[in-house]
This record gives C-alpha cells, structure tokens and sequence, in this order.
C-alpha cells in the first residue's frame, strides 16, 4: 500500500497544555489506532509558522533530533515534535499504518493556526477532530512551567507574562503567546465551521484528569471503535521544573542531552531526569496574576460558554 493510501482521518489538534499528549499515548495503544512517530508534525500549520523566527534553542534543539531517519523508518524512536513541510515527508510517517482504521496525529499548533481547519479538510474532510480545553488560567501557568523546563525563561511568571506581551516578534516558536493560545472561542469556531458536529468532540482537561477511563470509552465511541483497556499510568507531560542552578546550566546543554539520549547512557536517561527536574513544590500561581488573567480571558470563555453551551463561568472565577 503506497504512503498516499494511508490517510490521516484522525487530528488532536490541541489545544497546547491541555492533555493531548496523554490522549495521543492512550490511543497509539488501541489495536484500531495508528499515531505517527512524531507526535506533532505540525504540517498543516506550516502556512502560519515562520520556521526562520523561531527561538533560538528551539532550532538548536530541532537540529540535534535525527528527524529525517525518524522519517524515513530508519531510526526506531518517537519524537515529541517536529515541524513537516513536505507532503512526502508528511506521508512517510504513516507507511506503516496499513490496517489500522484510525490513523492519527496531535499537532497543537493546529488549534491557534489560522489556516489548519481548513487544510486539514481539503485534505480530508471526513477527518475526526478532537479538541482538548483547559482553563485558559491553568493552562498558561503550565505552559510557562514548561518554558522554566525547557529553558525559554528563567523569570518569575509575572515577568515572564508581561515581556511575552511586550515581544516585538509573535507567533508560533518564537513566543511563547501564553494569552495568544487560550483565546479559545475563535480557535474552535474555526472547526465548528468547517466540520460537521459530529466529526467533533470537545474534552475538557479536568473531566480527562477526573476520570481518563471514562473520556477514553467516550473517545472510542466518537472514534467507533471498540473499546479497549489501556495503561493509564498519569497524565503525561506534567508540570516540573529545574531543581537548581546547576540544573539550569545542564538543560542549557542541547549536545549533553543529545549524548545522554542516542549514546549507552539513553538507558539512565529517566534517572537523569529525576536527578536534574522536580515535580514537587512547583510555585502557584500569583493571585495578582490570576486576577489580571481572570479579566483578560473573562469575555472569550463567556463566548467559548456560548459557543459549546457549556457553563464555563468557574474558569474565571478566582
């Protein structure tokens, strides 16, 4: 069967933060379910993404993955992310997908593209899209969580807020857009009006948190497949920072965390990561912090709330 053959029909299309890793991971397990290698391809987004902007360490941090061997089946890994422009290239990553009747993908950029909805359809319009919410609140906080993971900031998250405002230079890859991308009801208007209601299921983040097994069978139903027993071991993708200092600088390292991945030393990888990360006493969110978000995000959820005739009115809530 030729690349071409094997059509993607399933997008987690986002949004960022909100738990499409963890769906992504449970489903690749489902005999039914196909998910490419490289979790985010990012192909349909790549008309809004401008690749030559991008951070700095994010480039260096792309170019150390061995991204065409992934492509091209000749290097057995997963990677988190990429950023796909060619459509062969595209394909490649679903060769191996013959038999399976869901073959899917978790692009987050996908949610805040202008322009993905619509080149996903064109390219499938029978396509299943399922997107992830999560309080607009929370889910900044825990992207700036991760930016202190991987390096973006080392600044108290007001700071951090308040010069991600002030970037000269936005977008995907090149700021981190914690406002930008919790901005919801336009997002998911974009594919309420291009697909149809029931090629969509929207998931909240806390119900997926409460309860995965009963999102799961509810996903598997959207999917029409048969429901399946997967290893819910945790939400992945979790919040956690650097320890110290000495963490810092280490993380700085794109070549030490390449050696340590692709050298004899992959096996303690996970021990290196509890060694340098910490899940535990993470800092909250600072109230005045969550007071200036409550208001900036306060009329998008009462849209968002319209949109999807759900009560979202706790999300602003402080």
């Amino acid at each position: 069967m030729s690349p071409a053959a094997n059509k993607v029909n399933l997008f987690i299309v986002g949004a960022a933060k909100a738990g499409t890793t963890s769906i992504a991971h449970y489903l690749e397990q489902h005999p039914d379910v196909f998910i490419s290698a490289i979790k985010e391809p990012h192909f349909f987004s790549k008309d809004d993404l401008q690749h030559d902007q991008f951070r700095s360490l994010l480039k260096q941090r792309l170019q150390s993955h061995r991204i065409d061997e992934v492509i091209n089946g000749k290097l057995n890994k997963k990677l988190h992310r990429a950023y796909i422009r060619k459509k062969e290239d595209y394909d490649r990553l679903f060769e191996n997908a013959n038999g399976h009747k869901i073959i899917g993908e978790a692009s987050t950029s996908y949610l805040w593209s202008n322009t993905a909805a619509k080149e996903i359809h064109q390219y499938n319009p029978q396509s299943k899209i399922i997107i992830l919410l999560r309080n607009p609140i929370e889910r900044a906080y825990s992207h700036y969580l991760m930016d202190r993971r991987m390096q973006y900031t080392s600044q108290a998250f007001e700071k951090a807020l308040r010069e991600d405002d002030q970037a000269l230079s936005k977008g995907w890859g090149i700021n981190s857009m914690y406002v930008e991308l919790g901005m919801y009801s336009i997002q998911v208007k974009r594919y309420l009006d291009i697909f149809s209601v029931s090629q969509v299921k929207i998931i909240l983040f806390d119900d997926l948190k409460k309860d995965s097994k009963k999102v799961l069978n509810e996903i598997y139903h959207f999917l029409d497949i048969g429901a399946y027993t997967v290893q819910q071991d945790h939400i992945k993708n979790v919040a956690r920072i650097p320890r110290n200092f000495i963490a810092n600088q280490l993380l700085r390292s794109v070549r030490l965390r390449k050696f340590i991945r692709e050298s004899m030393l992959s096996k303690i990888s996970p021990y290196f990561d509890r060694l340098i990360y910490t899940e535990k006493n993470l800092p909250g969110i600072p109230l005045n912090a969550q007071k200036d978000l409550s208001i900036r995000f306060k009329s998008d959820i009462e849209n968002l709330s319209n949109l999807l005739n759900i009560d979202l009115s706790h999300w602003h809530k402080i």
